[in-house]
């Protein structure tokens, strides 16, 4: 079976990650040989006595609320390399699948594109939205009705005992070791295709996936609009018109902008007192905007980065502080 390319490391590799179970780091395995590893491996596959290890499970902050953390499996390499060789067989069947609306975890598709859909869709005139989350899939899914969706899709019988060992692998979290059933371990190379099963048209409920009722709303696009992959999106009266845009017009939140502002005005100042050291404040900033312009730079983020003006005046001053 040829689950051991070397197309399987080139998907691990630029990922990088941290150390698993084994505490062996990816720089490691290039160290010792990246074809040593895949012999390694290689013969544990021919005569089917592989079996991977439980990944380590840590806690990361939650982006924009550091309070709130969520659970992040981190496998060994070496149950990276072989997931990875399987992905990149199943992505091709997976693909057939998935709807054109579905935009997670799927080749040439990602946030610009779903931003690119919600705003042709209403220029097209539509102005209600269903808002909704779905129940965190990595936690409740249901390995017999995920097997079944895939057994319909796949006679490869190996293969579908692999996906189901790396399902039942569970973790480690303190040094104790946890089932995972149901659930996933989120942050393993085939985490993504479970995700994508969300944006098949196999039904929701047959894979245990359900809609929180209080995450589930329908909003209209001019009175609250919605959020879109960080990103409100919402239709506005033009500046100087009493015409409405004709689609969507979207803008990084009102906590990004805050972030984008608040390390600048740390490095300059308050307006009372002008930094003794303007052309370092300007090398800081000089070097921080284009960070975050990269990642702002497809919604309406001029106006914001503007405001940054009488912070730029105060950090171009040579008058020095008291």
């Amino acid at each position: 079976m040829p689950y051991l390319r070397p197309r399987a490391w080139e998907l691990v590799r630029p990922n990088k990650g941290a150390a698993g179970i084994d505490q062996q780091p990816l720089v490691d395995i290039e160290a010792q040989g990246v074809p040593a590893c895949r012999a390694e491996i290689a013969p544990s596959l021919r005569d089917q006595t592989y079996r991977p290890q439980p990944v380590r499970r840590v806690a990361i902050p939650k982006p924009g609320d550091p309070t709130r953390t969520r659970p992040l499996g981190i496998p060994t390499v070496r149950d990276r390399v072989v997931p990875a060789a399987a992905q990149w067989l199943l992505e091709p069947i997976c693909e057939a699948d998935c709807e054109g609306t579905s935009f997670g975890f799927r080749p040439e598709k990602g946030a610009l594109a779903a931003w690119e859909a919600v705003y042709q869709t209403s220029r097209q005139g539509f102005r209600w939205v269903v808002d909704a989350d779905i129940e965190p899939c990595f936690d409740r899914l249901d390995h017999q009705q995920l097997m079944a969706a895939l057994r319909r899709r796949i006679s490869d019988g190996e293969l579908l005992r692999l996906i189901y060992r790396w399902l039942k692998a569970g973790y480690l979290l303190d040094g104790v070791y946890h089932d995972t059933d149901p659930g996933s371990p989120q942050g393993g190379v085939l985490s993504p295709l479970a995700r994508a099963r969300e944006g098949t048209r196999e039904p929701w409920a047959r894979v245990g996936l359900t809609l929180p009722p209080e995450k589930t709303r329908g909003v209209h696009d001019r009175e609250e609009g919605v959020d879109c992959l960080g990103f409100p999106h919402r239709r506005v009266r033009l500046t100087g018109s009493q015409r409405e845009s004709r689609g969507v017009l979207r803008w990084p939140r009102q906590k990004a902008c805050r972030q984008f502002r608040a390390p600048v005005r740390e490095w300059v100042g308050p307006p009372s007192r002008r930094r003794r050291e303007p052309g370092e404040c300007q090398r800081r900033r000089g070097r921080y905007r284009p960070g975050w312009k990269h990642s702002f730079r497809h919604g309406e983020s001029a106006r914001t980065e503007s405001e940054t003006g009488p912070v730029r005046g105060r950090a171009s001053s040579t008058e020095p502080g008291p």
